[in-house]
């Protein structure tokens, strides 16, 4: 993909100073208009300067939209004129990344990527990472201040930057781009970064830590009721079904059954005093 040399900040900068100078200024999308739709849009909005985009195609258009009265005929008529202005080379670069990363996404608008843990975060568990903490925070900085794991996130790098065009198409009131980031953990499991470009920030996206099985970890002990575990998946099914199991009992459940070694399937249920009973099974 095609990067301008300029910072996306700066861009960001340039862009909403250009906004804010105008008057009554307003932002509207028209995906794959004709010129005259353009136009269209452009005079169903008030009196000001506003921009017209269309991101399958890559356009914007600007224009001045002025109140007008017309009194050469019987009677007097007012209504919207139209007058086209040049767009700034910045808000056009915009519109061309935009519509590179709707090709590229099939018109999701979403990127989604997946890079392995590394350095401080080396040791990071997906149960570290199920529920809010210091974890979080460890792997959250690493996602965002490594550059030294530029080989392992050459993946997210690409999708940051993706990610950072939400800060400017944010100025035409837009948030289609979503750019998420599942990430391996060290005890192969698995949990997914959401980077928010317009915030500056990156989360961890609730409920998304699963084990080295693929199984969702539960955020409470009320939350693995119903649920069968398959440790089968995991490349060490033991290990597996007793970081489960250690989980659960974390959480509050009681989990009976054999624990110890070999994959398991487990159930849970709900006694009558509101206790969380997880079984689990050898297979």
């Amino acid at each position: 993909m095609k990067f301008y040399s300029k910072s996306i900040m700066a861009l960001v900068t340039v862009v909403a100073s250009t906004m804010t100078q105008s008057v009554l200024a307003a932002e509207v999308r028209c995906d794959n208009c004709t010129e005259l739709q353009y136009e269209q849009k452009a005079l169903t909005l008030t009196y000001g300067e506003h921009y017209v985009y269309d991101i399958p195609q890559g356009q914007v258009r600007k224009y001045w939209v002025s109140w007008e009265s017309d009194d050469s005929g019987p009677t007097i008529t007012h209504g919207p004129v139209l007058y086209p202005s040049e767009v700034e080379v910045n808000v056009k670069d915009l519109l061309t990344e935009l519509a590179y990363i709707y090709q590229q996404t099939g018109g999701t608008m979403k990127s989604v990527s997946t890079a392995t843990v590394d350095g401080a975060a080396a040791g990071i568990t997906s149960f570290d990472v199920a529920n809010p903490g210091a974890a979080r925070t460890v792997l959250v900085d690493w996602a965002l201040y490594s550059p030294s794991s530029a080989s392992n996130l050459a993946a997210s790098t690409i999708a940051y930057t993706h990610s950072t065009i939400a800060a400017v198409i944010n100025i035409f009131k837009s948030s289609e781009i979503q750019t998420f980031v599942t990430i391996i953990l060290g005890d192969g499991g698995r949990v997914t970064l959401k980077f928010d470009a317009a915030e500056m920030s990156v989360t961890v996206v609730e409920n998304s830590a699963l084990d080295a099985a693929g199984n969702p970890i539960p955020t409470t002990a009320l939350a693995a009721v119903g649920t069968n575990f398959d440790f089968g998946y995991s490349s060490n099914p033991g290990v597996s079904a007793a970081g489960m199991s250690d989980w659960l009992t974390r959480l509050g459940a009681q989990v009976v059954g054999e624990t110890a070694s070999g994959g398991m399937s487990c159930s849970s249920t709900i006694k009558s005093d509101g206790t969380v009973v997880v079984t689990c099974h050898r297979f």
